[in-house]
């Protein structure tokens, strides 16, 4: 097994594969079915946003070791480019 990180793409897939599994399998309804894949795509687009701004502090960071509050810049620039207030 590699030591890689799994992305939030990866991690869905994988999350939302074993919900459906249940949801053949008859152990969980159509109802809750639906909660869960909606509790787990939130979930997903929240480390997924934060995947992002922490690629933006590293390209930060190599671009100018002196720069201060990135966080702030990348939650903006998360929240531009991805409509984050939404």
């Amino acid at each position: 097994m590699s030591n890689n990180k799994q992305s939030s793409v990866e991690w869905f897939a994988q999350e939302s594969w074993k919900l459906r599994i249940e949801l053949e399998a008859g152990k969980i309804s159509m109802g809750e079915y639906a909660n869960k894949y909606y509790q787990l795509k939130e979930q997903a687009k929240a480390m997924h946003k934060q995947e992002i701004i922490d690629s933006f502090g590293v390209g930060c960071q190599v671009e100018s070791t002196r720069l201060i509050g990135y966080h702030g810049m990348a939650e903006k620039y998360y929240n531009e480019t991805f409509g984050g207030n939404k």
